[in-house]
């Protein structure tokens, strides 16, 4: 189990390396890397830092907030 995070965490760095590889390669890429961030949405870059786990705790959350919402303002 301890492998896993390991290499969990490898994988993030190195893809953390590339992108700022590329950022310093290709400055007008940051304007691209906006616009696909845009399309893709920001759940997108959270849901893979979360792991499956974390994001599901995150709906299981935001569904409890909107339930109770609705029943003390309805």
């Amino acid at each position: 189990m301890v492998s896993i995070s390991i290499k969990k965490n490898q994988y993030e760095n190195e893809r953390d390396r590339l992108v700022d590889e590329e950022r310093k390669g290709n400055p007008t890429g940051n304007a691209g890397d906006a616009f696909n961030k845009e399309k893709q949405g920001i759940i997108f870059e959270l849901s893979s830092h979360l792991g499956w786990k974390g994001f599901l705790i995150l709906i299981v959350i935001l569904i409890l907030i909107g339930i109770s919402v609705r029943i003390f303002l309805i």
